[in-house]
């Protein structure tokens, strides 16, 4: 799968990873999105809600039906981190100078939907590549900048 993959920041600064508790019956993928439920996370999906977007997990973990204070995953929450995605569109299929600062949602939790730019919180900022359907996103309107 080709998950998300930091690529640097806008600021210079390295990533800031946190430890966060996952809810239960997840299967969070290192380098996919993250969203706060209840005060733990579960794994983005379709038109994750911006302002519950904790940022983008680091590591990877399956949690059953229970959880413990075990079942954690490390969170990078820095805002200024670029993240290198995928991209998918059935009307729109590429991106261009014109679509720089440009809010796209997601299809799935390490996947943006160029389709998509209803409560958009993936701000597109350069680096397309149409030969590999991936670009540089920031990370908008997550839980800590909201």
């Amino acid at each position: 799968m080709a998950y998300m993959k930091r690529v640097g920041s806008i600021n210079h600064t390295p990533p800031t990873p946190i430890e966060w508790c996952v809810n239960a019956s997840q299967t969070v993928d290192a380098g996919s999105i993250v969203v706060v439920n209840s005060g733990k996370l579960d794994v983005a999906a379709d038109a994750a809600t911006a302002g519950t977007v904790a940022g983008v997990a680091l590591d990877a973990l399956t949690t059953s039906s229970s959880v413990d204070e075990d079942d954690y995953v490390r969170v990078d929450i820095n805002p200024c981190s670029v993240w290198n995605m995928a991209v998918t569109g059935s009307s729109k299929t590429s991106l261009d100078r014109e679509d720089v600062g440009k809010r796209f949602d997601l299809s799935n939790a390490y996947t943006v939907d160029l389709d998509d730019t209803t409560g958009g919180f993936l701000q597109y900022i350069g680096g397309y590549d149409s030969k590999t359907g991936r670009a540089n996103f920031l990370l908008v309107g997550s839980y800590q900048n909201v």
